[in-house]
């Protein structure tokens, strides 16, 4: 595994990757980020060989307050369903040993079951994937830290399939921040017209009722999602594939003003 130290500090002014921000009270974060790669091997008989490839890379924060760390680390504990009490340099390994020892078991059931049933595969249908990208960003004079986490995992079938999460959290002490902090209760009164405007838009229709048209939301009913990602002066909401959309279409990325939709 390898460790790419990413010190990132706001005061006035500082780098937050390649980017320049800053933040209204002085803060000074540490991220560090774990790589890892690796491909399994898995001997099917004297000729054939399936595999199994990882590839992720995440910011580990390393900062002074230990809090914050605890609980902006806390959002891999959750995403890998890993105990909360796993250190964070351990957090990839200790999932990699849980999808490998997974993998394994796959394999292994699969291969007993269709000996038994005498039936015949191809040895793509076990090439397994599981690549994960990050991407953390922060606007200048903002004090919410974006981080957005891009799978792609492939486990057999016709294709893979590409789930996007989202997550703001504060600059100041770690926690997540979500649409009522930033609002109030009630938000969804004129945060889902303002999405459901902002889709239209993108679809190139004039009403609601010929967003079908499009492809969207044939079998749902709009809904406002989990994923989104809070700027200074705009929210990108995100849909995942085949939530409100073919999977052909995507990831169906939404976005609207910030300010100004309120009544």
């Amino acid at each position: 595994m390898i460790k790419n130290i990413l010190k990132l500090t706001f005061i006035a002014m500082a780098l937050f990757g390649v980017m320049s921000c800053s933040v209204k009270n002085s803060v000074d974060l540490h991220f560090q980020y774990e790589d890892y790669t690796d491909t399994i091997f898995y001997k099917i008989d004297s000729t054939d060989s399936v595999s199994y490839t990882l590839n992720i890379s995440i910011p580990i924060a390393t900062t002074k307050n230990q809090d914050f760390n605890d609980s902006f680390n806390s959002i891999y504990t959750d995403y890998f369903d890993i105990p909360h009490s796993t250190k964070a340099d351990s957090i990839i390994l200790e999932f990699v040993a849980r999808q490998t020892k997974d993998y394994n078991s796959f394999i292994a059931e699969t291969l007993e079951f269709l000996k038994e049933e005498e039936g015949s595969f191809g040895t793509s249908m076990f090439n397994h994937e599981y690549l994960l990208n990050s991407e953390i960003s922060m606007e200048e004079d903002a004090d919410i830290i974006n981080l957005i986490l891009d799978l792609y995992v492939y486990e057999g079938g016709a294709h893979g399939s590409s789930p996007i999460s989202c997550y703001n959290i504060s600059a100041h002490d770690g926690h997540l921040v979500d649409l009522e902090e930033i609002y109030s209760a009630g938000y969804e009164s004129f945060v889902l017209p303002a999405i459901e405007k902002a889709l239209m838009a993108k679809a190139g229709v004039s009403s609601y009722d010929q967003i079908h048209n499009a492809g969207y939301f044939s079998d749902v009913e709009l809904y406002i999602p989990d994923n989104y990602i809070i700027r200074n002066d705009s929210i990108d909401f995100y849909y995942n594939e085949y939530d409100i959309a073919p999977y052909y279409m995507g990831t169906t990325k939404v976005t609207i003003p910030r300010y100004g939709i309120k009544p």
